[in-house]
């Protein structure tokens, strides 16, 4: 989807359409982002839960395994996690 996003922008009117990355390394070295990750995961996976659900590309034992994973290897003194974060800018008049 994030692939489409600057298309799809410009069909619905928009221009001078850009992108800008950055990312967050939530990595075990990286205290307080680590942290925040690890309580935020849960929440992530059970707001994503019913649509990976309804559309039948997991199950409800798998997203438990993927969130085991997650949080126990989150504790680990060589975990590193880094997660990109795409904002796109674009202009319309009204």
């Amino acid at each position: 989807m994030t692939t489409h996003l600057g298309r799809t922008l410009r069909e619905a009117g928009f221009q001078q359409v850009g992108i800008e990355v950055n990312a967050f390394d939530f990595s075990y070295y990286n205290e307080m982002e680590n942290r925040a990750w690890r309580d935020m995961i849960p929440t992530l996976l059970n707001e994503i839960k019913p649509f990976l659900l309804s559309q039948g590309v997991t199950t409800q034992e798998e997203l438990g395994n993927v969130e085991f994973a997650c949080l126990t290897g989150m504790y680990q003194e060589d975990f590193c996690g880094i997660a990109p974060i795409y904002t796109f800018i674009g202009s319309k008049d009204e």
